[in-house]
């Protein structure tokens, strides 16, 4: 989701993906509104390893966000999935891994 469209189709993260939110949390807390991000991921390509953080602490700092979920929970998901959340073992996937190390 954080590629260059945000399609979800690649593993790629585009530079400054991260800040892709400010705009929607500027208007929200302009206009007191609460938002709920759904379906956010990052794959374990490096540029990601930066960016995704980068938009989870900007989802965690502003008053209009009412919560948000990652993409990519559940078995049924293919174990080479780019954004899978369920490990096959007890090795993290790369975007659980991302989480574990950006939850408060």
């Amino acid at each position: 989701m954080r590629d260059a469209w945000s399609t979800g189709t690649t593993d790629k993260c585009e530079v400054k993906a991260g800040q892709r939110v400010n705009a929607a949390l500027t208007w929200a807390e302009k206009y007191k509104v609460k938002l709920f991000f759904g379906e956010i991921g990052a794959s374990g390509q490096p540029q990601c390893a930066k960016e995704y953080p980068d938009m989870l602490r900007r989802l965690k700092t502003s008053s209009a966000v009412l919560g948000w979920t990652a993409w990519g929970g559940g078995a049924w998901w293919a174990y080479d999935y780019m954004f899978r959340l369920q490990s096959r073992t007890t090795t993290p996937t790369a975007h659980m891994k991302l989480l574990l190390a950006n939850m408060p």
